[in-house]
This record gives C-alpha cells, sequence and structure tokens, in this order.
C-alpha cells in the first residue's frame, strides 16, 4: 500500500464503434388465395394455393391440375400513371381446360408496347398433359410458385393504384355479332341523348357522340395478323385511372368460328379529363333515362 506502484500503459488498437449485426428483411408473405377475389383491395399479387393430392370431380384448377392460382389486384396502373399490369389465364382451344396458360403483362401507357412478360404456367409444360395421372402437375404447381415469387418481387418494386372500371358504350362494326339494331337505335336519339361510344376506325381508338362530333381519335395499332382468328379488333372491356388519364382497353380477334380462338389483349392509351368529364355525363344520363322509363 505505500510502495510506489507500478504503472503501463498497454499496446491496444484503437477503438472503433462496433456495428450492429446486419439483419436481412424479413421476407413479405405468400399471398393467400381468397375465397371473393373481386373484394381484395390491396396491391397487385398473384397467389398460388396448395396442392391437393385428392380433390372433387368438379374442380377445376390451373390447367385442371389440383391446385389454384389468383390474380388479385388487377389490372392496375403505377401511381405515376406511366405503366399498366394485367395478368390473363385463358385456355386457346376447346379443350377441357388442359392447356391453359396464365401470364402477366406491363404495358407502358403511352406507347402501348410490352415493357415486360412473364408467364406463370403453360398447361402443356413439364412434359405435357396426363389424362389418367397428371403426372406433370406438381411440376407445373413448383413452376407457378416461382413465377409468382418472381412477380410479386417485381411489383412490389413500384406503387400501384387499382383501375376502375369505364362505364363507356362499345360500337364494333367488325364484330361477328354486330351490333347493328342497338347502334341504329343509339343514333336515332337526340343528339343530347346519344351515348358517348368507343370504337375502332382505320387504325385509331376514337371516342365520339355518333353522328355529333369526335371527343378523341388516338392512333392505336390494334389489327391482328394473319394467324389470328380475326384481324379485325373487338374492344370490351374498358378500365381508367382518373389521377392520371391512363385507360386501359380489353380486346379480343376472335372470328366467331368455334374452332377459333384468339388470346384477350389489354392495350393502353390516355384521353383527358374533358373526355372523361363526357364520358360520366353520357353515362349518368343513360341511367336517368333508363330509370324514367
Amino acid at each position: 500500500d505505500w510502495s510506489q506502484g507500478y504503472s503501463a500503459v498497454p499496446d491496444a488498437k484503437p477503438r472503433t464503434a462496433v456495428e450492429p449485426p446486419r439483419t436481412e428483411p424479413e421476407p413479405e408473405p405468400e399471398p393467400q388465395l381468397m375465397r371473393h377475389p373481386e373484394r381484395y383491395d390491396g396491391p397487385p399479387r398473384i397467389a398460388v394455393g396448395p396442392y391437393h393430392r385428392w380433390v372433387a370431380e368438379e374442380f377445376q384448377g390451373a390447367a385442371t391440375c389440383p391446385f389454384e392460382v389468383q390474380a388479385l389486384g388487377f389490372p392496375a396502373v403505377t401511381v405515376e400513371g406511366d405503366v399498366v399490369v394485367s395478368a390473363r389465364a385463358e385456355a386457346l382451344s376447346n379443350s377441357d381446360g388442359e392447356d391453359e396458360v396464365m401470364h402477366v403483362t406491363w404495358r407502358t401507357v403511352d406507347t402501348d408496347a410490352v415493357a415486360e412478360w412473364i408467364q406463370i404456367f403453360d398447361g402443356m409444360d413439364e412434359g405435357g398433359w396426363n389424362a389418367e395421372q397428371h403426372a406433370h402437375c406438381r411440376g407445373l404447381w413448383e413452376g407457378s410458385k416461382a413465377k409468382a415469387a418472381q412477380i410479386n418481387a417485381r411489383l412490389a418494386e413500384q406503387s400501384w393504384r387499382a383501375l376502375e372500371p369505364l362505364d363507356i358504350a362499345i360500337h364494333d362494326p367488325h364484330t361477328y355479332d354486330y351490333d347493328g339494331p342497338s347502334h341504329a337505335d343509339a343514333r336515332a336519339l337526340p343528339a343530347r341523348l346519344r351515348p358517348v361510344e368507343l370504337t375502332y376506325v382505320a387504325g385509331d381508338a376514337v371516342v365520339r357522340v355518333p353522328g355529333v362530333r369526335v371527343l378523341a381519335r388516338t392512333a392505336a395499332d390494334w389489327w391482328g395478323y394473319d394467324d389470328m382468328c380475326s384481324r379485325e379488333p373487338h374492344p370490351g372491356m374498358v378500365w381508367v385511372d382518373r389521377p392520371t388519364g391512363a385507360i386501359a382497353v380489353e380486346l379480343d380477334h376472335n372470328s366467331g368460328a368455334c374452332l377459333c380462338n384468339s388470346a384477350t389483349v389489354l392495350h393502353t392509351l390516355r384521353w383527358s379529363d374533358e373526355v372523361l368529364a363526357a364520358i360520366d355525363r353520357s353515362a349518368a344520363l343513360r341511367v336517368e333515362v333508363e330509370e324514367s322509363e
């Protein structure tokens, strides 16, 4: 206690801040199947259900395999209004569905060009369809889960807004089920009561009040190819994103022949607020007239 102590400064490395251990972000849970997918109100996602070893005879899963794939929240548009994403599953033949194909497409609104396309499944993959054993179905299921994960990761890179259906009349003079009588009835109405309609004329998507005025005309490459059932496009469902004016039009090239089926396509364009306001007024007026009758 009384003696002079010995002290020394030991050699040491300078102290550095200790970095916390890096933790990988928790992966998002896989989307689950919904009993009522039409009620889904989240961002676009692909949900792949479980693989069932035993199913009821009336069950019709993906390409008649014992699992289900749901496209939730499609079609949708980026919050910037520049890209529309859509999902489609369909069998392009008169089969029982074993050749069903499903894919997701990203399309640039102003150019109507496909920016990205990912196939989820093709019922004829994995060695083809086997009516007795469905030997390829498990491979089809595993591939669908992998593609769904890829698609959902890609979708999660951007923020999306659901498109809403647009109430607009469709005039398709090229269809095998020609709407001549109903269109003649529309043109017979007083000008203020005629519905605003979408039609395709000489390479243009045209919004007009028939016999009164054209509201919008947009160059649209909707013609099909020679090997399709019909080269003429047949517009159907129309969707809108009101904040940006982005429009999606669903159409096909079917000819009405029972042995010919063409793929359904979603094309894009953009309409102004004034055009959308005219469409809304026309729809509201039509409802008012129908209710008064």
